[in-house]
């Protein structure tokens, strides 16, 4: 298949054409050559992309085949991967590939709807997205890219928006619009350009501004007529357009700076150009897919100098590690010594994961068995206090897991519960008991014996917040390092906070999918920075609300992947981890949250678009798609 490209290794040093530089205020005549170097050309199909490591292997995605074919730095044929179908490293009509800064493959598989991620030999690492029109899932994907730090691009088209994950594909936020973005590149300072065909524009997104860019040639926009996009070391955009068949290089100050190309089959010449990447030595690697071949390009006359790349910290969220663990988790603790402790409420224990697992409990109504727990607090004293959910009471057992009492039966009033949902005890030993169905918070002291309540059941009015003070079904508690307790007022869809006598502080959160705002919020966790981690279960997120500021980023989606949540129980943090427990997942996965991550730009734009119904939905504030 590529026995004739094993000898076609070309490097002719014909120039192809040079072009003038084209002002937007005024005519600038300037020089650059293009010239050809090598055609790759045997065993395609149908070539809609090419992208090149950082040890210079070409990879050419094949969309037709189905395949990714890799070669070196020569042209050589070196292996190919993929096959048609829907199942882990298969594709269907894939149309975009990148290069990640650790050399795996991410492939935009456009009609199974998800990205797929191989190392560079083609073994399939992981996939994430599925079809839909929620956070984190696709709808004909057909642009994919990384920035220097492996965060992931991807023009979700169909949805009219570009969505951004984590390295490992976990879902932070997402860029709407109004038309259907095609395909999308990053620079060196992590500045996004997003090829919009339907409008005529590149959107250039920095830290700073937006801009709008279009192709223009006189009266001609080549952006109409867009089909892929790359930008150079020097901050130049080129794109591939069908118009002319050719190749257009311009930024978003000078305009136009460079145009070669026409329709035909020689060097230099396209017939649908698809896919485009240039490297730092301005080699240009076009995918020339009706002619089923790449060709790749010198520019030898422009003598810009590169980007200067500036270093900025941005928080950086993604997945570590999955500890095995049983489904069904209803909640999660470390303790001091950095041990996780799961609980079940349908297999009624409590494990301490360690060397050997440890299992606390089994079903039952007796001493030390449980029915349907809810929640647990590993407490300053080292103590193990466990809600007790559906024998209505609270348990107590020493650090070895021995139980120790009890307190509560089933009833409404005061020492006695329904369905406890929330424990935390705070440094004093006073025990908070989340009592449930009775729409209150209860206080015992460190023997269990009570001595106050405050709550009383909400009474919902139209178009109005429930008053404070009150709860329509609390579940988990946690407190801050003030000792000030965070009620997850579940029912009402916010967290209220108390002070250590129970007296009402504020109130965070109402209903709704917003940043900031709540949808059958399930737990509760608040590390030594005071960060407020909520697990949310049908906004299928984690949402992180910083302290003071509430300013607030999210991870997390519904969907197929390692960021992805279909029935979320439980959050807890230690030492900069994040643990998350999920009904449908066998294992707690594990997160690492890094606050002041370092990369050349932030990975999210702070700023406003140029239009009212395209804004950016980012880590602080999240905008509605119209």
């Amino acid at each position: 298949m590529h026995l004739n490209l094993y000898k076609s290794k070309l490097y002719v040093s014909a120039v192809v054409t040079a072009f003038l530089v084209l002002s937007t205020t005024q005519f600038v005549y300037s020089f650059e050559d293009v010239n050809f170097v090598q055609e790759l050309n045997s065993g395609y199909q149908e070539p809609v992309d090419v992208v090149v490591s950082n040890d210079g292997e070409i990879y050419v995605l094949d969309s037709r085949l189905a395949q990714v074919l890799v070669y070196d730095e020569t042209g050589y044929y070196l292996r190919s991967f993929g096959a048609r179908g829907s199942g882990n490293g298969e594709l269907n009509s894939p149309q975009s590939i990148a290069v990640t800064p650790k050399n795996e493959i991410l492939v935009a598989d456009t009609g199974n709807d998800r990205i797929q991620a191989f190392d560079r030999d083609g073994k399939f690492l992981f996939s994430f997205g599925s079809s839909g029109r929620l956070r984190g899932q696709f709808q004909s994907p057909t642009g994919v890219t990384t920035d220097s730090n492996g965060f992931i691009l991807v023009s979700d088209s169909g949805n009219q928006r570009v969505q951004i994950f984590s390295p490992h594909g976990i879902y932070r936020y997402y860029i709407p619009f109004e038309d259907e973005p095609l395909d999308v590149s990053i620079d060196s300072n992590n500045t996004y350009y997003i090829l919009r065909p339907q409008a005529g524009v590149v959107s250039v997104i920095s830290p700073e501004q937006r801009t709008d860019v279009r192709c223009l040639i006189g009266n001609k926009n080549y952006a109409n007529a867009g089909s892929g996009i790359t930008v150079d070391a020097k901050g130049d955009i080129y794109i591939t357009e069908t118009f002319e068949h050719s190749i257009k290089k311009f930024n978003n100050t000078d305009g136009l700076l460079l145009s070669f190309g026409s329709e035909g089959k020689s060097r230099g010449q396209f017939k649908s150009p698809a896919g485009i990447y240039v490297d730092r030595n301005n080699r240009i690697y076009a995918v020339d897919t009706r002619n089923k071949r790449v060709q790749i390009l010198q520019n030898s006359g422009n003598t810009n100098l590169p980007m200067v790349t500036e270093e900025r910290s941005v928080p950086m969220i993604d997945y570590i590690d999955t500890i095995p663990a049983d489904l069904y988790l209803s909640d999660i603790q470390i303790n001091p010594d950095g041990e996780v402790l799961s609980l079940s409420d349908k297999n009624d224990y409590l494990m301490i994961h360690g060397v050997v697992n440890q299992v606390i409990g089994s079903t039952g109504r007796s001493e030390g068995q449980f029915n349907a727990p809810a929640a647990f607090d590993y407490g300053p004293d080292g103590k193990i206090y466990v809600a007790d959910t559906l024998n209505h009471r609270v348990q107590i057992f020493d650090r070895e897991g021995k139980f120790e009492y009890a307190f509560g039966e089933r009833g409404s009033k005061t020492g006695q519960f329904s369905s406890p949902q929330g424990i935390v005890v705070n440094s004093n030993g006073i025990i908070y008991v989340a009592d449930t169905l009775n729409n209150r918070i209860q206080m015992f002291n460190k023997d269990g014996i009570f001595f106050m309540a405050f709550g009383t059941r909400s009474i919902t009015k139209k178009d109005q917040q429930p008053d404070t003070g009150t709860f329509l079904q609390p579940k988990a508690l946690a407190l801050n390092t003030d000792e000030d307790l965070y009620v997850l007022d579940s029912g009402n869809n916010r967290i209220q906070v108390f002070d250590d006598k129970g007296r009402f502080i504020k109130t965070i959160g109402a209903l709704g999918e917003s940043y900031g705002q709540f949808n059958d919020p399930v737990d509760i966790a608040i590390d030594q920075e005071n960060h407020v981690y909520v697990a949310e279960r049908d906004n299928h997120r984690i949402q992180i609300i910083f302290p003071w500021s509430e300013k607030t980023i999210v991870f997390g989606s519904s969907g197929l992947g390692y960021g992805c949540f279909q029935e979320l129980t439980g959050v807890e943090v230690y030492q900069n981890k994040i643990y998350v427990t999920d009904q449908q997942d066998s294992g707690i996965r594990v997160y690492q949250f890094d606050k002041n991550f370092k990369q050349s730009a932030p990975s999210k734009p702070e700023i406003q678009p140029q239009k009212p119904k395209e804004e950016i939905q980012d880590d602080e504030e999240e905008f509605e798609l119209r």
